[in-house]
């Protein structure tokens, strides 16, 4: 049977445009009608459009297709085999991501309806710093690290840390950078090293905190951000507590609200009763 380029495109859900493509990549050819110059395809043409189209669907590149087309079948199952692992690889990192998305999702809505503080064991976790106040680390050995927890993990997350020692001498110097979860390490074959630090999971005070972007990130000798730091450290210690670790701060969202750009963002403070 004859098919013309526009019903083997519209039998496909394709345009025109695609099958000439892959008959110029040559997956096929057409055939001339000597009476009028068009051109058509046959039932063979047909099949092999169907087949190419199901193996871009796979992934399979135009290289790969040309390639396999030329494979006996012991060669054919290992590149399939080789591009169900690919493709393996693809949902689990996705369910990685959703795992990570579920619980931005989960934080914002605690956020949304923000209330007293809570009690409960802070999440094991490595980090590594960028910033110190307005000091960039940028050695070449800490970028390398850095990019690696943010270009292999699809959890990594952006915290602000201030030290213990920096609460009680009352400098508050924010220090910034990326973590991830300890049980991720393994998962994604990240290895600490001297640029990164281990933060142990300890019972920890947590509290949602709302404030203006430029008051995030910065030496808050001042502001909302200190005045949070100060309030939360205070409520711990009207309630016979007392800071025992650094104040680790995951940011949640980035938002507008009356025009201004709002940060929301989850503290968690090590605590032990004195």
């Amino acid at each position: 049977m004859r098919y013309k380029i526009g019903e083997v495109a519209k039998l496909l859900g394709v345009s025109t445009n695609t099958i000439r493509r892959y008959e110029d990549y040559g997956y096929f050819k057409s055939i001339r009608d000597p009476e009028n110059g068009y051109r058509y395809y046959d039932d063979d043409a047909l099949f092999e459009v169907i087949n190419d189209c199901l193996m871009r669907k796979y992934g399979f590149s135009h290289d790969d297709i040309l390639d396999v087309r030329n494979m006996n079948l012991h060669d054919s199952i290992d590149a399939y085999s080789q591009r169900m692992k690919i493709i393996d690889e693809q949902i689990e990192y996705m369910t990685y991501l959703r795992h990570r998305l579920k619980d931005d999702l989960a934080l914002m809505k605690k956020a949304e309806k923000a209330g007293p503080y809570y009690l409960k064991d802070s999440v094991e976790q490595y980090y590594v710093l960028y910033k110190e106040g307005d000091r960039l680390l940028d050695d070449a050995g800490r970028l390398d690290k850095i990019k690696e927890f943010v270009n292999v993990s699809p959890e990594v997350q952006r915290i602000t840390l201030v030290k213990k020692e920096d609460v009680f001498n009352g400098s508050y110097l924010m220090r910034e950078g990326w973590a991830m979860k300890a049980v991720h390490m393994d998962k994604y074959k990240v290895e600490p090293n001297e640029y990164t630090d281990h933060y142990q999971s300890v019972p920890s005070v947590m509290k949602i905190i709302r404030v203006p972007f430029e008051a995030y990130g910065q030496v808050a000798k001042k502001g909302q951000m200190l005045a949070e730091l100060k309030t939360h450290i205070a409520n711990i210690r009207s309630a016979g507590m007392e800071v025992d670790g650094d104040i680790y701060i995951v940011l949640i969202a980035n938002t507008v609200e009356e025009g201004q750009n709002v940060i929301y963002a989850l503290m968690s403070t090590p605590v032990k009763e004195i």
